[in-house]
């Protein structure tokens, strides 16, 4: 798979992807993914691929990041509207 990162505005990372945020990005305690959707999948991985968390989620969704190694991560939200990819960094 590639993945394709979205473009970080005003420390958001934002999409056309069902009104779909993931901010503050940079991070560095809590994610959040703001999304109309009613479901959708999470997968996070690092930049050498290793798999860091997968779950299904019900609208919008905070993570703790806090735990995280400081780098960029692999974020990539998969519903019924497609795939959706983003990069997030960890500080």
């Amino acid at each position: 798979r590639v993945f394709i990162p979205t473009q970080a505005v005003n420390n958001e990372a934002k999409s056309s992807h069902s009104h779909l945020s993931i901010y503050p990005n940079p991070a560095s305690d809590l994610v959040h993914i703001k999304t109309e959707l009613p479901q959708f999948n999470l997968t996070i991985r690092s930049l050498d691929g290793r798999l860091i968390d997968q779950s299904s989620n019900y609208g919008p969704t905070t993570l703790d990041v806090s735990d995280f190694e400081k780098g960029v991560y692999l974020f990539q939200i998969e519903s019924h509207k497609g795939i959706h990819n983003s990069m997030v960094v960890i500080k």
